[in-house]
């Protein structure tokens, strides 16, 4: 079987893509190769080509259908794109453009896809055009120029309410018994979810107006549409107030580099010793808590300083361990999750235990041990250097 030839087709490699180079700009600071630049190439205004016809009803026309600046432009740049192909003599112009991307069309509209795409639906809707979409992100279309004087003038869909800075008066159940008042909410406020839609409240009175209360120190940003004969209201954080939460949201969760290399000097020196956590009075307290709840936090557990039975069993297993080798400790044995902060007590007299096998007791004025080490200290030892060099 294996002298047999293989008639199946083989794949084909393809050739290694090479990095775009950038575009030169010309003096304007502007790209020669882009859509919009190149339409402007085809120009020539001493010969009079690379233009065409524009028709005066469509000053008549082109401002009361329209539904805005990208829609104008997605409309001009389409003619330009049929009738501007040119003909022969004694034949009519085409109507049709030839396939056009949608992103080139973006670009000359100075607009995204997603609004050239929107305004293209619209024009077959309203019968401003035809549109063809010959492969995925092409479109070839034709305008209804001459149907244009029988469409009726454009109405957006969605009337924005303005806003206003008078306070709103309180309706009483007095008032709510007059006609013309209703709760339409009811007499509670209706809390949602985050990007949540609320239910339908049918509205049984007439309604010429709309206002919108703030309740709270925070700023709101509110928008107020009309869809289909419902009211919709949107509420949402100023971008300012989002960044200060996310930035205490942080500032919650920072710990000290407890990776960097050990930095020499007393205890009384350091930042983390001294602090007294809430509940628990103990000079080493706060600097467990400090330690132990980045860890526990980054696991989504109960933090060190929220289990007050657990830190006191954990100031009660440290007794004079170096606040140094501690957090080496930690931090190595951090290298797998601290699941829970009841954890902490016996990872905490573990490290008792090695500092004291360790004989590393200079720092609380200890001798050290004479004699030749066991491997097992030199081991130890060995480490040490090992983490110090880092």
């Amino acid at each position: 079987m294996g002298a047999l030839p293989n008639t199946l087709p083989q794949p084909q490699r393809k050739p290694a893509s090479k990095a775009a180079k950038p575009a030169k700009l010309n003096k304007y600071g502007r790209d020669p190769g882009s859509p919009s630049e190149r339409m402007r190439a085809s120009s020539d205004y001493d010969r009079e080509s690379g233009y065409s016809p524009f028709f005066h009803s469509f000053l008549a026309d082109l401002p009361r259908i329209t539904s805005g600046n990208s829609c104008t432009l997605l409309l001009m740049t389409l003619w330009a794109k049929s009738a501007g192909r040119g003909s022969g003599k004694g034949q009519a112009r085409p109507e049709w453009t030839l396939a056009l991307s949608v992103a080139d069309l973006a670009q000359i509209c100075r607009c995204d896809e997603r609004t050239i795409e929107r305004e293209l639906v619209a024009i077959e809707k309203r019968g401003l055009g035809e549109v063809k979409r010959p492969a995925k992100g092409q479109i070839e279309a034709r305008l209804k120029y001459r149907d244009w004087e029988a469409l009726p003038d454009y109405k957006s869909a969605v009337v924005e309410m303005p806003a206003t800075e008078e306070e709103p008066p309180e309706l009483t159940d007095e008032d709510e018994a007059k006609p013309g008042n209703q709760r339409v909410t009811g007499k509670k406020p209706i809390r949602l979810s985050a990007g949540a839609l609320s239910k339908v409240f049918p509205v049984s009175c007439g309604v010429k107006a709309f206002r919108y209360k703030a309740d709270g120190p925070v700023d709101l940003d509110i928008t107020a549409v009309i869809q289909a004969g419902e009211l919709v209201v949107t509420s949402a954080l100023p971008a300012g107030w989002l960044e200060k939460l996310e930035n205490l949201k942080s500032s919650s969760h920072v710990s000290n580099n407890l990776t960097s290399p050990p930095r020499h000097g007393c205890r009384e020196e350091s930042a983390n010793v001294g602090r007294k956590s809430a509940g628990v009075n103990h000079p080493r307290a706060g600097e467990l808590c400090q330690l132990f709840d980045p860890f526990l936090s980054k696991q989504a557990v109960g933090l060190l300083t929220m289990d007050e039975s657990s830190l006191v069993k954990a100031c009660e297993a440290v007794q004079d361990v170096d606040h140094d080798y501690l957090v080496k400790f930690v931090v190595q044995r951090a290298a797998a999750p601290i699941k829970s902060s009841k954890h902490v007590p016996s990872i905490v007299a573990d490290c008792y235990q090695a500092w004291k096998a360790n004989k590393v007791l200079d720092g609380a004025g200890l001798p050290l041990r004479t004699g030749r080490a066991t491997p097992a200290e030199r081991a130890i030892q060995a480490a040490k250097e090992k983490a110090r060099c880092r």
